[in-house]
């Protein structure tokens, strides 16, 4: 079957063309590596609209799935524009250090630089600029160089704070007399690991013939563009439906742990989430939010990343009182004509008979845009508000504290990649059923045991990785556990 498309069309009562060879539920047991990215977008974006991540994830295509064991490793790539770091002052009595164009010694953390870079202290004052003259010597914790300042100025001298430890030095580039045989460096970006463990999942369900009874009609849109009639009993479409959002739970708000013990003494295999990956990134906690808070975080964590003219969009999920506290605080500013400038409400809506908020690209957001040249698409995440997982509410206002969460990731990196993704184990992924004493719908002469029900079960083997975790931050409320 190589299927181009779903198109539901209704809830109806089962009837007796429908069989084993138009049955969709079947197809998906027999091949379900072949239909699972359509059977993704299916129950993520076209139908019931309620994972957004998901959805999103999904845009980008199939997920991955090479993987071969139970971790996962990535290497980030660092700045090639860091600055180097002092690790501590060799001249603790030159209270001039380069006054009458002396040389002096600047200790630095990294041994990158070569005789005639310039390097900046990263003051105020651009005039602070010192030239370096020899090759680095390793000296314990760091590198010893010997540089002169910039100037004709023989009353110029360095800030004695800027030779002390923690202070930091760029290079701004090299320069050289004439006739020089020398050429200033170059520096290559690092690197840092990072490793997430996948997490097993699985599920089951026994659906007696009254659940079958309902079946979801379809029309599936082939390669060559012809149109088929399939069907999917209500049953197996609520079991899907479950499963999927299990998904999009575990891809939040998995914990990493490798030393709890299943039923057969192995232990269970469970990977980090989103919410605990962030832990680790940027972290803002509120007691009341204000937009000058929000803005000013914005902006700490992406001064410098964003090249100038390019405007930068960060998409933000939250709980709807979360998007309420962020629209409002919007609303304000705009009509302050402070820093927002425009509120748009994006999104694509589709016609559905199944879901009254069904989205075409499974999501609707709004988006804010800052004078800042940053752009905010805020979009709600339904299980931050799902009232059967979330219980703590906030002592002040009375909310529900996770609902009162902000995400904010950043789906890409700056080469265009994508910045979270699902990483799922080669071949882990099993949907199957077991027909009982079944009241026609597709189950045939041959039954698996003599109940008056069938059982569905799957599993899947599959992870969060956050490429850049620094791109990524999370808003939360400072009250509760």
């Amino acid at each position: 079957m190589s299927a181009l498309g779903f198109d539901p069309i209704k809830f109806q009562k089962f009837q007796h063309g429908m069989i084993d060879s138009n049955s969709l539920g079947q197809a998906f047991a027999i091949a379900p590596q072949k239909l699972m990215h359509k059977m993704d977008v299916l129950f993520s974006q076209r139908i019931f609209s309620e994972n957004p991540l998901t959805a999103i994830l999904n845009q980008f295509g199939p997920i991955d799935d090479s993987l071969t064991g139970e971790e996962f490793e990535w290497d980030m790539k660092e700045s090639a524009h860091r600055p180097s770091v002092c690790t501590g002052n060799l001249e603790p009595n030159n209270d001039t250090p380069g006054k009458y164009r002396q040389t002096f010694k600047l200790k630095l953390d990294q041994r990158w630089y070569l005789p005639g870079d310039i390097l900046f202290a990263g003051t105020k004052n651009k005039k602070y600029q010192v030239r370096v003259q020899n090759d680095a010597e390793s000296l314990g914790d760091g590198f010893v160089y010997e540089v002169r300042i910039m100037t004709d100025n023989n009353n110029l001298f360095i800030p004695k704070k800027c030779l002390e430890a923690g202070h930091q030095w760029a290079k701004l580039y090299s320069k050289y007399e004439e006739a020089s045989t020398e050429a200033g460096s170059t520096i290559y970006p690092g690197s840092t690991s990072y490793r997430n463990s996948i997490s097993k999942y699985k599920k089951k369900d026994g659906l007696t013939d009254l659940a079958n009874e309902t079946v979801l009609a379809m029309q599936l849109t082939d390669e060559n563009g012809g149109k088929h009639l399939k069907w999917m009993s209500y049953a197996e479409v609520q079991f899907l439906k479950a499963w999927n959002r299990e998904l999009e739970r575990g891809a939040w708000y998995s914990t990493l742990t490798r030393t709890t013990p299943g039923a057969n003494g192995r232990m269970v295999i469970s990977g980090a989430g989103i919410d605990e990956q962030l832990d680790s990134s940027h972290v803002l906690k509120y007691n009341t939010l204000t937009w000058s808070i929000l803005e000013d975080f914005l902006m700490s964590i992406l001064y410098g990343r964003v090249a100038p003219g390019n405007r930068k969009v960060i998409n933000i999920f939250g709980g709807e009182f979360a998007l309420k506290i962020l629209n409002s605080l919007a609303q304000e500013e705009m009509r302050k004509k402070g820093s927002v400038l425009n509120i748009e409400v994006v999104g694509s809506k589709t016609q559905s008979n199944l879901h009254p908020n069904a989205m075409r690209f499974g999501f609707q957001f709004t988006r804010i845009d800052m004078a800042n040249n940053i752009s905010v698409n805020a979009m709600h995440l339904p299980v931050a508000d799902d009232v059967t997982l979330h219980t703590e509410k906030d002592p002040v206002t009375g909310w529900p504290l996770n609902s009162m969460t902000l995400y904010g990731l950043d789906l890409a990196t700056e080469e265009g990649k994508q910045n979270i993704k699902i990483m799922r184990k080669k071949d882990s992924f099993v949907y199957g059923v077991r027909v009982g004493l079944m009241n026609g719908n597709g189950s045939g002469p041959l039954k698996a045991h003599l109940g008056d029900f069938s059982e569905s079960a799957t599993r899947i083997e599959q992870g969060i990785c956050i490429v850049d975790p620094t791109r990524c931050f999370k808003i939360e409320c400072a009250r509760g556990a």
